[in-house]
């Protein structure tokens, strides 16, 4: 199959790349130029035009996971956001429409949920973003449904936890793993936090994998959670990866906590591909592989 892949060079995009480029025809497009082994297009989606010009010809599916990803209250560069994210999402479309390439698989997030539902979150749940970015995103979803009720495209919506895994140098994982490595006190301040889920990047873009696959395509637009299908604790987490790593460190843990449970359900994904990843082993392999990465 002939995939173009945006935002593919990015952390997520380039990991989904390399999942597909086995037994699919990779091409990735990306906004400014960048090493990598696929065939590459330079385009910035909000330019309408331009996308229309290199968009290739032959594509069979595309799989949007270029964003913008800003984590503040709502209003803060919500403008920008909506650009990059709403405005770019349109813009994707229509040229999809126009040259015939019919099939998206969206990349979105978490962060459409509301921190009202209750977990296990099924893709039916109350959508209420508490920032900018995650209004985005749900704007983004928004533009790919009505596309697709006016059969301009068909389209699956795919909601990932928070990503983590090499080579990103950020985020708790990363930062709580750091500074255990390096026998650092870590202090855990959920201040704001509402709810919180991860993934590694490798098993996300796995799951795309299996779903490319896998699915049938016959319902104008579908929605799937992808998630390991467990609660993972922040502050169980923090304890977890210090007992793996055998570090010394002392761990505070700031009161009140601010968040509740929340993990998303996948019974939807497992009924499709069969089983998921293990959130633990993932986690330990990723230590295990990386920690002098790491500490540096």
């Amino acid at each position: 199959m002939n995939i173009l892949i945006t935002g593919g060079t990015g952390f997520f995009g380039s990991h989904i790349a390399g999942a597909l480029s086995t037994h699919h025809a990779v091409t990735v497009l990306d906004l400014a130029a960048s090493r990598t082994p696929f065939r590459f297009i330079e385009c910035d989606l909000r330019d309408a035009v331009k996308l229309s010009e290199v968009f290739p010809d032959g594509v069979e599916l595309v799989i949007h996971a270029a964003a913008k990803v800003e984590i503040k209250h709502v209003g803060a560069d919500a403008a920008s956001l909506m650009e990059s994210n709403v405005a770019a999402t349109e813009n994707l479309v229509k040229v999809m429409a126009g040259k015939g390439s019919g099939k998206l698989i969206y990349i979105s997030s978490m962060t459409v949920y509301g921190p009202e539902n209750a977990s296990p979150v099924g893709e039916g749940s109350i959508l209420g973003p508490l920032h900018a970015y995650g209004l985005s995103k749900k704007g983004g979803e928004d533009v790919v449904r009505r596309y697709a009720a006016s059969d301009a495209v068909k389209a699956l919506v795919l909601r990932f936890p928070g990503l983590y895994g090499y080579p990103r140098k950020g985020g708790f994982m990363f930062n709580a793993a750091r500074k255990l490595l390096k026998g650092e006190a870590l202090t855990v301040d959920t201040k704001g936090l509402k709810y919180w889920e991860t993934i590694n990047v490798d098993d996300a873009a796995w799951m795309i994998g299996e779903i490319v696959s896998r699915w049938k395509w016959e319902a104008p637009c579908e929605t799937i959670n992808c998630s390991y299908g467990e609660e993972i604790d922040l502050v169980k987490t923090a304890f977890l990866i210090r007992g793996m790593l055998s570090s010394p460190s002392r761990i505070e843990v700031k009161e009140p906590l601010d968040y509740k449970r929340f993990y998303l359900d996948n019974a939807k994904l497992k009924g499709l591909i069969g089983r998921c990843p293990d959130f633990k082993r993932s986690l330990a392999g990723y230590l295990e592989e990386h920690s002098g990465w790491i500490k540096q």
